[in-house]
């Protein structure tokens, strides 16, 4: 009763030795139109263990109509080699993610509003995916998942938990979010009662995205950075973010600070003292640059003489 999992089985079946599928947008697609018999069933109603597709490293079912519970649980049994899985905003159900395989490194389940949070911190604190490398979740997760993924992942190089959120009434600082491999973290249109701080350690990171929602408030009022490869920072509609770098980012190449009203002169300059390498920087909306425009005009004239080629909006 699974016309994507008859569908998936049909192409492995076809296709013995084919280690990628990716199945974007084909909601329509059948086993019919594919090229096999209209309610072909061999491989799902064989004996239990019949069927198995060991050569299967990457599966992609993304923006379509997703596979059922049972039949994700019968399918990732039967591909002890899978790497990657990408169900990204599809329907697909999975109430517990310790079905996976235990080979995964990368998971994707952007959108997917049939994973809970339950779901994801069963296979966090399960220890069995500890080779996870890119975890993408589901909007309108706790903030306290993408803390406890740095804890229980430690070849974590990506992760994105969009619109988290942090469950607390209170101003002030937030635990520190640490990890000594992640390279990429994006925590993007977070909600917050209030503004709050947050401190982040982790020396190998190169993108760090965390913009807001514009005109929406909470968000930080605080960042402080120990990242010192750090290439692209994202702080877009942080109304009273104030960032403080523990080390000079002289490997920035993108700052997006839109929006950031109480940004002012002296803490962008503090920001790109080093950046020598700074290819895009974007200030609109600031108002404390505004309302402070000879100091703020001083520091970007001395921003372009070191970046020529630097992108600039204002």
């Amino acid at each position: 009763g699974d016309g994507l999992l008859d569908l998936i089985v049909h192409v492995l079946h076809v296709a013995r030795h084919l280690e990628v599928l990716s199945l974007d947008r084909c909601s329509g697609l059948s086993v019919g139109s594919a090229g096999g018999k209209a309610g072909d069933k061999a491989a799902t109603e064989a004996a239990p263990g019949a069927a198995s597709f060991p050569t299967l490293k990457e599966l992609k079912v993304s923006q379509m109509d997703g596979l059922s519970g049972p039949g994700a649980a019968w399918l990732l049994a039967r591909a002890p080699a899978l790497r990657s899985l990408d169900l990204s905003n599809s329907d697909s159900e999975l109430e517990a993610l310790t079905v996976l395989p235990r080979t995964l490194a990368s998971l994707n389940v952007e959108g997917c509003f049939c994973v809970q949070e339950a779901a994801v911190e069963g296979l966090l604190r399960s220890g069995s995916y500890a080779g996870l490398e890119t975890l993408v979740l589901p909007g309108a997760m706790p903030l306290g998942l993408a803390f406890l993924a740095c804890e229980a992942l430690p070849r974590l190089r990506a992760l994105n938990v969009g619109s988290s959120y942090l469950d607390s009434d209170a101003a002030g600082p937030v635990p520190a979010l640490s990890h000594v491999a992640l390279r990429a973290l994006r925590l993007p249109h977070m909600h917050t009662s209030q503004p709050c701080e947050l401190r982040v350690v982790c020396p190998q990171l190169r993108t760090l995205d965390l913009q807001q929602h514009s005109f929406v408030g909470g968000g930080l009022s605080r960042l402080d950075l120990s990242a010192p490869f750090l290439e692209s920072l994202d702080l877009r509609w942080n109304a009273v973010a104030c960032v403080r770098a523990a080390a000079p980012l002289a490997g920035l190449r993108a700052l997006l600070l839109d929006g950031c009203a109480r940004l002012s002169p002296g803490q962008l300059e503090g920001l790109l003292a080093h950046a020598k390498a700074l290819e895009e920087l974007s200030i609109t909306e600031c108002d404390q640059l505004r309302r402070q425009g000879e100091e703020a005009t001083r520091v970007v004239l001395r921003v372009l003489a070191a970046n020529p080629n630097l992108k600039l909006s204002i």
